[in-house]
C-alpha cells in the first residue's frame, strides 16, 4: 500500500508548478471556467469614431497618439497588428493570473479539466535528443491495452518517422488524423517492437484511494491531484467504496493539487456538510454572495487534510471549507496562497484566448487567503519522501 501511494504521488510530482510560474493550473483557476464571447475593435475606423465621443481622456489621447504613429511612421502599420499586440499588452499587465492564452496551453488546460477525451492515453515528453518518448501510461487506456510502456521510444507512426517532432506537433498529428487505428513502431530496450493502438476516449484519473491500519484503525486516504469536471464523481465513488471497507477517519491528500472546478470542489464540499452549512464566498464589484452546501449529507469522522506550498486555488477552497466547517485537521505546510477567480474569454478580434480575474473567493468564515495561503495545524515539513513524513503525520493525527 504504502509503496503504491508513494509511486502514485511520485508520478503526479513530475508535473508540480514552480511558484513563479506565469501560467500554471492553479492560476488558471479554481473556479468554473465560464466562456464569454466579445467583439472589439472591429476595424481602427470605426472604432475611432466610436471612442473619440468618449469623455475618457486616456482614451481619447490613445487614439490621437496611435494615428500621429500610423501618419509618420515610415512603414505602413496594420491596425490588425497594432491592436492585437495592445490588447495582449493590457492583458498581461494586470496581474499574473489575466493572460493571453495560446493554443497549445489552453488545449492541454481543457483536456486536463475535462478529464477526458479522445487519443491513446499516454504521456509524452521530448529527450535531449528530440526523440518522443512515453513517460507515462493512463490506466485502462488503449495504450496501456496495446501494450505501451514508460520509457517506450516512439520511432515511427504508420510508416512516418517521429523524430524531430516537439510532443505539441506530435499531439497535433494524432488530433488531426482521420485515422482510428495506428500502427506504432517504439524502440525498447534497443529493439524495435510494433504496437497496433487504437484512438478511443480516454478518462484521466484524478483520484485514487487506499485503506491504511495503523493500531486496531482503519484510515482511509484519498488523494486527489486536480478539479477536473469529472473530479467529484470519482471521490464519491471511492470515499462510498472505503465507508463500505469500514473506515473510522480520513486523509484528503491534497499535494501538488493546483485547482480546478468550482462544480467538482463544491460537489465534494457538500459530501461532507449539509445545506446548513456555507462552503464558500465570492466577492466581486457587486457584492459579496455566500454559497451553500447543495446536499443533506453529514459526516463526523475525523478528517486531516494533507497539504503543500503547491496545493492552490479549489484545493485551498475544499482545505479551509473542511477545517472552517466540518473541523477537520490541516497537516502539511502553508499552502500556495490562491484567492482570485479567473474566467476564459474569446477575443474574436484578435484569434485568442484569455484569461481574466474577476472576483475574489473567500472562506466560509469571510477569510481572503490570496498571497496567504493557509497555514496548518500541524506543520510538518517533507524531510523524508521513501517514508513520507507528512503522511505519517497526518496518521499520527488520527491515531492519537
Amino acid at each position: 500500500m504504502a509503496r503504491k501511494i508513494k509511486s502514485t504521488l511520485k508520478r503526479w510530482k513530475l508535473k508540480t508548478p514552480k511558484k513563479a510560474s506565469k501560467f500554471t493550473l492553479a492560476q488558471v483557476v479554481t473556479i468554473s471556467v465560464s466562456i464569454a464571447v466579445i467583439s472589439l475593435l472591429m476595424g481602427i475606423g470605426v472604432t475611432y469614431a466610436v471612442l473619440s465621443k468618449s469623455n475618457n481622456p486616456a482614451i481619447t489621447k490613445f487614439l490621437s497618439e496611435y494615428s500621429k504613429l500610423k501618419d509618420n511612421y515610415y512603414k505602413d502599420i496594420k491596425d490588425e497588428d497594432a491592436m492585437k499586440t495592445a490588447l495582449e499588452a493590457i492583458i498581461n499587465s494586470l496581474d499574473n493570473y489575466t493572460t493571453v492564452v495560446d493554443d497549445n496551453l489552453s488545449n492541454s488546460l481543457s483536456t486536463s479539466l475535462q478529464g477526458e477525451y479522445e487519443g491513446f492515453g499516454i504521456q509524452v515528453a521530448n529527450d535531449d535528443a528530440k526523440n518522443i518518448v512515453v513517460v507515462g501510461v493512463i490506466k485502462d487506456s488503449p495504450a496501456e491495452k496495446a501494450g505501451f510502456e514508460p520509457l517506450d521510444m516512439i520511432v515511427s507512426m504508420d510508416g512516418e518517422k517521429i523524430s524531430g517532432l516537439t510532443t505539441s506537433q506530435f499531439a497535433t498529428k494524432v488530433k488531426n488524423s482521420k485515422k482510428s487505428e495506428f500502427s506504432i513502431v517504439v524502440k525498447r530496450d534497443n529493439k524495435e517492437i510494433t504496437l497496433k493502438l487504437k484512438r478511443e476516449k480516454v478518462t484521466l484519473t484524478s483520484v485514487v484511494s487506499d485503506v491504511i491500519e495503523r493500531d486496531n484503525k482503519k484510515i482511509g486516504y484519498i488523494y486527489v491531484n486536480l478539479f477536473a469536471y469529472n473530479t467529484d464523481i470519482q471521490f464519491r465513488k471511492e470515499l462510498l467504496s472505503l465507508e463500505q471497507k469500514g473506515i473510522d477517519s480520513l486523509i484528503v491528500d491534497l499535494r501538488y493539487n493546483t485547482g480546478g472546478h468550482l462544480s467538482s470542489v463544491e460537489n465534494m464540499m457538500s459530501e461532507f456538510l449539509d445545506k446548513s452549512h456555507v462552503i464558500y464566498q465570492i466577492e466581486s464589484k457587486d457584492g459579496t454572495t455566500k454559497h451553500y452546501s447543495n446536499t443533506s449529507n453529514k459526516r463526523s469522522y475525523k478528517m486531516v487534510v494533507l497539504v503543500n506550498e503547491h496545493s492552490a486555488s479549489a484545493a485551498e477552497m475544499f482545505t479551509a471549507t473542511m477545517k472552517e466547517e466540518y473541523g477537520a485537521t490541516v497537516v502539511g505546510v502553508t499552502t500556495y496562497g490562491k484567492g482570485t477567480v479567473q474566467e476564459v474569454q474569446d477575443a474574436e478580434s484578435i484569434g485568442e484566448q484569455y484569461k481574466i480575474t474577476t472576483k475574489k473567493w473567500l472562506t466560509p468564515k469571510g477569510n481572503w487567503i490570496n498571497e496567504k495561503g493557509i497555514k496548518p495545524d500541524v506543520e510538518v515539513k517533507l524531510t523524508d519522501y521513501e517514508k513520507d513524513n507528512q503522511l505519517e503525520a497526518a496518521i499520527k493525527v488520527l491515531t492519537k
